[in-house]
């Protein structure tokens, strides 16, 4: 959300979106493509299915081609967040 400002679209007046550009720092940050090869378009799109599954957004809307909900991208930083403490944990670097 620091990275650029957070979009309110006038279909979807409640939910806030991310363009790429922060998507982008996200796919950096998490090393996306060193942990499972996955090119940044690749992991755009994955994080538009996911808005869509959970009905944030439609794949058809035009006016969502350059957004990803926020809600999925904060959903993503968690459970990516909780997969490296465990795996920490597992190695032994929780003390």
């Amino acid at each position: 959300m620091e990275n650029k400002d957070i979009t309110m679209l006038p279909s979807y007046k409640n939910i806030a979106f991310i363009r790429m550009e922060s998507v982008m720092i996200l796919y950096e940050i998490c090393h996306v493509k060193m942990l499972n090869g996955m090119e940044i378009q690749g992991f755009f799109d994955l994080l538009q299915q996911c808005g869509e599954e959970i009905g944030l957004m439609t794949l058809e809307n035009e006016e969502f081609d350059e957004y990803v909900p926020l809600p999925v991208a904060k959903e993503f930083v968690k459970e990516f967040l909780k997969g490296f403490k465990k795996l920490m944990n597992e190695i032994g670097l929780d003390k």
